[in-house]
C-alpha cells in the first residue's frame, strides 16, 4: 500500500549525506554508504534515495554473492545552492549518478495539498486510468496547443503504402492494409484514384518506434508472408511489444498503426529503399508515435503494458526534516535524474534510427517501466504529473527544458514561419541550422546503429525537414552555405574508427564516437570556395564504395608532425612555416606523420584575446600508405567509370594517364586542428597564410 504521508523515510546516513552536502562546498566529494550491504539493507528498510540509487545500479550478478574483495563506493557532492549529486562506482557495472534537488525554505502545506496523489496512481501501466490520461493529453493538445497545431497545418495529406489495421484487435485479431483499400473504406466510396493521397483525406495512424531484438523472432512482411497478413494474424503470433501497441491504439478508439517490420518487405531492398524516401513523411504525419521504451530491453518478452517498477510514492517529491542547525523547517526533496533516466538514458533512445523517429514524430508517448511520458511540441507530462516540478527546476538552474534537442528545432522552424510572411535573409536560418543541425548530429552519432551502412540514411529525414526550412544544398551530412563551418567536425573522444560508407570529409565517415562541429556563437568565416559538389543520391549512399566528391578552390600547405603536442606548417611557395602546439586539439583517429593541410575558417574569441585557424588534415589519395590503397582502387574504378559513361579518352593508355592526373588532385581527410594565436599578432599571420600562397584547386573525396 502506498505512504500516505507526506514526508518521505530516509537512513541516518542520507539525513547527514543531505545535510553536509548543503551546508559543504561545491565540488567537495564526500562519502555516503561506505559497505555494499548497509546500502542493500537501507534500501530494504524503505530509505527513499537509497531506492533511488538501487534503482539507477546494477547490483552484482546473482550467480555470485558480493563480497568483500569487490570494489564498491557511493559518494555524493554538491552542485549548486540546492542540488546534491550521487555517484556510484563499482567492478561489475558502469558508473551511475542520481540528481537530487533539495528546496529549503519548502512550505509544508504545498505538499499536503497534493491530496497524497501517489494513493490514486495505478499500480498497472495501461490501466483505464493510464487511457483516460492520454485521452486527457491528446484532447488537451488539440484544443489548446496553438504551436502543435501550427506545425501540423498547411501539410498536403498523406498515407502510408501499408498499414496494420486493429479495428478487430479487441478480438485479437489485427491485419495488413494497403493504402488504397483503407482510404476507400475510409471515404466509402467504391470509385477513387487513390495513386495520389492528396485528393483524399487520409485517415489518423500511429507510429511505433521499438527495438527489434532477434530478427527471426520478429514477425516480418515477406512475399512469402503477406497474403497471410492481409487475411488477418492473431496478436500472440506477434511480439509483446507490438501486440500492446496495437492493443493501446485500438483501445483510444484508432484503427491504424505502423510498424516497419510489418510494413516494409524486408525481403525487398527496392522497398526499403521506397520506404526510407517516404520515412520523413511516414512519421511526420503520424497522429502519434508510440515509444516502447520498456521493452527496448528485452524485446522478445516484454511489452509496453504491466506493473510500475517503483512503489507509486517514489515517482513524487517528498518532504523531510534535514535537522539544520538553524531548524529552518522541512525540505522538499525530488528526484531530478526521473526524466533523464526513464527516457533520455533508454536504450531504445540510444538507437540510430529513433532519433529521427522522435525528432519527425510531432507527438510522443513514452511507455518506461515506471509510467508513461507524454511528449509534444508544447509540452511533456507524466502520469505522476510531476514534470512540471523539472520544468522549474532546469529554469532555476539554467538547464535546457525537457526534450529540448527534439522539441526546440520544430518549435523554432514554426515561430519563424509564423511571425513573418516573406523570406528572412539567408544568414538568420544559416545560423539556425548551425545551431540545431549540429546539436542533432552529436547526439545521433552517440547512437547505435545495426548496420553501418544506415548512417546518412537514418537521419535522411531529418535532413529533408532542414532543407525544405533553410533553402541549402545538403551534402552528406553537411551543408553547402557554411560548408567551411561543417567540414571542421571533429571526433569528441577520439576513439572512433572509419568507415567506408560515407566520403572522408563527411562525419558520417566515423562510427563509434560522438562527433561535434565546434564553435558555434562567434562569426566563422570561410576561407575556402566551394567550386562543385557531386553527391550520389540517397539510395546510392548505403553502399560501401559509396563515392562524393567536393571540388575547392584553397590555399594548399603541408604539415608534418614534431611530437605528439606540436605540428609543423609549412607552404614552399611562400617559405611559410610555423610551428603550432595541438594540445587542445589532438588528431583524430588516423596517425599520420605528415601529409596535406588545408585551412577552412577563422575566427576571433574576444573572451580570450585569440583568434584561430582551423586547418583540415588531408592525404592524398595516391600515398603508399597501406590503409590507402583499398579506397584508391575503389577511387581509379569510379573514375574509369565516369570516363566510359562519358565515351571521352577511349583509348586505355590516355584515360590511364587522365585518372592519374585527377587522382593527383583528390585528397582524403584525416583530421583537424585548432591553432590559435593572439589577437595582436593574428593579422600578419592571416596575411602571410592566405593573400601570399597561391590558389589550388582540389578534390575532397
Amino acid at each position: 500500500m502506498a505512504n500516505v504521508s507526506s514526508y518521505g523515510e530516509l537512513c541516518t546516513v542520507c539525513i547527514t549525506t543531505l545535510r553536509e552536502g548543503c551546508q559543504s562546498t561545491f565540488g567537495k566529494i564526500l562519502p555516503h554508504h561506505q559497505r555494499y550491504q548497509d546500502f542493500v539493507t537501507s534500501k530494504d528498510n524503505g530509505c527513499y534515495i537509497c531506492a533511488w540509487l538501487w534503482e539507477k545500479h546494477k547490483p552484482p550478478p546473482l550467480t555470485q554473492k558480493y563480497n568483500k574483495d569487490y570494489k564498491y563506493e557511493i559518494t555524493y557532492h554538491k552542485l549548486n545552492r540546492e542540488d546534491v549529486s550521487f555517484n556510484i562506482q563499482c567492478d561489475w557495472a558502469a558508473p551511475v549518478e542520481l540528481h537530487v534537488n533539495i528546496s529549503r525554505g519548502y512550505q509544508e502545506q504545498h505538499v499536503h495539498n497534493m491530496a497524497y496523489p501517489w494513493c490514486d496512481l495505478s499500480l498497472d501501466i495501461g490501466s483505464d486510468q493510464s487511457l483516460d490520461k492520454i485521452k486527457y493529453w491528446i484532447e488537451s493538445c488539440q484544443r489548446d496547443h496553438q504551436s502543435c497545431r501550427f506545425i501540423r497545418s498547411g501539410r498536403t495529406p498523406f498515407f502510408p503504402a501499408r498499414i496494420i489495421d486493429v479495428s478487430r484487435a479487441g478480438s485479437g485479431v489485427v491485419s495488413l492494409r494497403n493504402r488504397e483499400e483503407v482510404i476507400i473504406r475510409h471515404l466509402r466510396r467504391s470509385v477513387l484514384d487513390t495513386s495520389d493521397c492528396r485528393l483524399a483525406q487520409c485517415p489518423p495512424y500511429w507510429t511505433l518506434s521499438h527495438r527489434w531484438g532477434v530478427p527471426g523472432k520478429v514477425k516480418q512482411l515477406l512475399q512469402a508472408t503477406e497474403s497471410e497478413l492481409h487475411e488477418g494474424f492473431y496478436l500472440d503470433e506477434i511480439s509483446p511489444t507490438f501486440r500492446d501497441a496495437s492493443l493501446l491504439v485500438h483501445r483510444l478508439g484508432y484503427k491504424h498503426i505502423w510498424i516497419d517490420s510489418l510494413c516494409i518487405f524486408q525481403d525487398s531492398t527496392s522497398d526499403w529503399h521506397r520506404a526510407v524516401d517516404t520515412m520523413a513523411e511516414i512519421y511526420q504525419h503520424s497522429f502519434c508515435n508510440i515509444s516502447a521504451i520498456s521493452s527496448s530491453v528485452d524485446p522478445e518478452s516484454t511489452g509496453l503494458l504491466g506493473r510500475r517498477k517503483l512503489d507509486t510514492r517514489l515517482l513524487y517529491p517528498f518532504e523531510a526534516d534535514l535537522q539544520f542547525p538553524d531548524d529552518s523547517g522541512c525540505v522538499r526533496i525530488c528526484n531530478s535524474s526521473i526524466w533523464d533516466d526513464d527516457v533520455e538514458g533508454a536504450p531504445l533512445n540510444k538507437r540510430g534510427w529513433v532519433v529521427q523517429e522522435r525528432f519527425l514524430a510531432g507527438r510522443r508517448l513514452h511507455f518506461t517501466e515506471n509510467q508513461i511520458y507524454w511528449e509534444c511540441s508544447d509540452s511533456v507530462r507524466c502520469e505522476s504529473d510531476y514534470l512540471a516540478s523539472l520544468h522549474t527546476l532546469r529554469r532555476r538552474q539554467s538547464r535546457p527544458p525537457i526534450g529540448w534537442g527534439y522539441r526546440f528545432p520544430m518549435l523554432e522552424m514554426a515561430g519563424m514561419k509564423l511571425s513573418t510572411a516573406i523570406r528572412l535573409p539567408q544568414q538568420t536560418y544559416d545560423l539556425f541550422t548551425n545551431k540545431h543541425w549540429s546539436a542533432i548530429v552529436s547526439n545521433y552519432t552517440s547512437c547505435k546503429l545495426t548496420k553501418e551502412s544506415d548512417r546518412l540514411v537514418a537521419i535522411s529525414g531529418i535532413a529533408k525537414i532542414f532543407q525544405n526550412f533553410n533553402g541549402d544544398t545538403y551534402l552528406a551530412g553537411l551543408w553547402k552555405n557554411r560548408l567551411h563551418f561543417y567540414l571542421g567536425w571533429t571526433v569528441v573522444k577520439h576513439q572512433g574508427r572509419r568507415n567506408f560508407f560515407a566520403p572522408s570529409w563527411s562525419w558520417a565517415s566515423m562510427t563509434g564516437d560522438s562527433m561535434e562541429f565546434g564553435q558555434t556563437k562567434q562569426d566563422v568565416y570561410s576561407l575556402i570556395r566551394l567550386l562543385d559538389a557531386r553527391i550520389p543520391s540517397d539510395r546510392d549512399m548505403t553502399r560501401s564504395t559509396f563515392v562524393a566528391e567536393l571540388e575547392i578552390t584553397c590555399k594548399l600547405c603541408r604539415f608534418e608532425r614534431r611530437n605528439d603536442k606540436e605540428l609543423i606548417i609549412e607552404n614552399h611557395g611562400t617559405g611559410y612555416s610555423r610551428v603550432f602546439s595541438v594540445d587542445n586539439s589532438p588528431f583524430d583517429v588516423f596517425q599520420y606523420q605528415k601529409g596535406a593541410c588545408i585551412p577552412i575558417s577563422w575566427w576571433k574569441d574576444s573572451d580570450t584575446s585569440t583568434s584561430s585557424v582551423k586547418f583540415l588534415l588531408l592525404v592524398k589519395c595516391v600515398s603508399d600508405e597501406p590503409r590507402q590503397f583499398v579506397r584508391r582502387k575503389w577511387l581509379e574504378a569510379n573514375l574509369i567509370a565516369k570516363v566510359l559513361r562519358r565515351g571521352a579518352r577511349r583509348n586505355s593508355v590516355e584515360r590511364e594517364q587522365y585518372v592519374l592526373e585527377i587522382l593527383e588532385m583528390m585528397f582524403e581527410r584525416i583530421g583537424c586542428v585548432v591553432l590559435n594565436l593572439p589577437m595582436d599578432r593574428y593579422p600578419n599571420e592571416q596575411q602571410e597564410i592566405m593573400n601570399n600562397m597561391e590558389d589550388s584547386q582540389i578534390i575532397l573525396v
